[in-house]
């Protein structure tokens, strides 16, 4: 699951604020793991949100997508 805009703002607000990753961690129930990841981003583009194009790709085109549509 990803962590929501709303928890990373908080856990770069109490990360900033001087809690160690752990705590921050502890406090908004996300692993360290993930904290990490979020400051991280927020150093490199200073930015709490996912960056776009992330997730896996398509394997089908729309056509494909219309034609199994059509057959269920």
């Amino acid at each position: 699951m990803h962590t929501t805009p709303e928890k990373a703002a908080q856990a770069i607000v109490l990360f900033e604020n001087g809690h160690s990753q752990r705590i921050v961690a502890r406090r908004l129930n996300m692993t360290r793991a993930a904290v990490r990841r979020v400051c991280k981003r927020y150093e490199e583009t200073g930015s709490f949100h996912r960056r776009p194009g992330r997730g896996r790709k398509r394997c089908t085109i729309e056509h494909d997508d219309r034609f199994i549509v059509s057959k269920s």
